[in-house]
């Protein structure tokens, strides 16, 4: 949806995703739609690693809008490059990309501002909001404190 918004606008880009629907009949289905109406993206499939690596270096941007994620992979690998990154707003995602500047974050369900910030990246003017993100999960420096902490629950 926020590429129909791109072409509405006539912005000239390129989306690449990794994905052909060989793995499953569904997204099949949806990639043979989508590649008709919007020329501008390309589905790759699964890419080797070099390859990956190949387009990464080639990519002005990335745009990761998974909504399920244990941990983002792809993000840990291209924030390696300081490259801009637009990221669904979703724990992953600030877990993966924590202390990153060079993030925008997007409401995952909103595609008109998903294509606001791949039209501000586009255009070279993305502003980021890489903010902070309290993790879930406790801090413990040393084996002291977690002995401490285990046994406290026990009682």
């Amino acid at each position: 949806a926020a590429c129909e918004i791109l072409n509405i606008n006539g912005l000239d880009y390129r989306l690449l995703l990794t994905v052909d629907g060989s793995a499953q009949p569904s997204i099949r289905t949806l990639v043979g739609k989508w590649q008709k109406r919007l020329p501008q993206v390309k589905f790759l499939g699964f890419l080797n690693r070099s390859d990956l690596f190949d387009y990464y270096l080639k990519a002005d941007c990335m745009v990761y809008p998974s909504l399920l994620e244990s941990w983002g992979l792809p993000l840990t690998e291209f924030s390696n490059l300081e490259k801009p990154i637009i990221c669904a707003d979703l724990p992953y995602g600030r877990e993966s990309l924590a202390g990153y500047t060079k993030v925008r974050y997007f409401d995952p369900d909103n595609p008109e501002t998903l294509a606001a910030y791949m039209t501000s990246a586009i255009k070279g003017q993305l502003n980021f909001n890489p903010g902070q993100f309290k993790l879930s999960w406790q801090h413990i420096d040393d084996w002291e404190a977690c002995f401490e902490l285990l046994l406290s629950r026990v009682q």
